[in-house]
């Protein structure tokens, strides 16, 4: 069975993949997702930066906004 941790990472990926040029900015994503999930923005956050960490999603910078990005597939 998945893990709650998991099952938000998961639902993060498919909302960033689904996004138009699989890009969201960090407080659309955690506002949404925390409200559709009924969890705090600290959880949601949370799992970004692992996700992140794990290489899943990257930030990217586009002045004067970040956003959290699929990252490129390296060949």
């Amino acid at each position: 069975m998945i893990g709650e941790h998991e099952r938000l990472k998961k639902a993060i990926l498919e909302m960033v993949s689904a996004a138009p040029e699989q890009r969201l900015k960090p407080y659309e994503l955690e506002k949404t997702l925390a409200h559709q999930l009924e969890v705090p923005r600290q959880t949601v956050q949370d799992a970004v930066k692992n996700l992140v960490e794990e290489g899943h999603l990257t930030f990217t910078y586009r002045d004067p906004t970040s956003y959290l990005e699929v990252p490129e597939p390296v060949f």
